[in-house]
């Protein structure tokens, strides 16, 4: 999955879409608390380096179950 084009809603319903809250998907991630999830949901931040790569890791590890499998 590559989400380099992600804007910050689109990151929003894919947490969202992963039954995460923004300091779940902190933690999984690695980072110290929520504050950077809020950043990048509200444009303040740019998904991209390090990060960007981890939550693509993740996404594709943890895809959510489409209805009826």
């Amino acid at each position: 999955m590559k989400l380099n084009k992600m804007n910050p809603e689109q990151f929003k319903q894919t947490r969202k879409k992963l039954n995460l809250t923004q300091k779940q998907l902190a933690e999984e991630l690695g980072l110290q608390d929520a504050r950077h999830i809020r950043y990048i949901e509200s444009g303040q931040r740019e998904l991209k380096g390090v990060l960007l790569k981890c939550f693509e890791y993740y996404c594709e590890i943890n895809q959510p179950k489409q209805q009826g499998e």
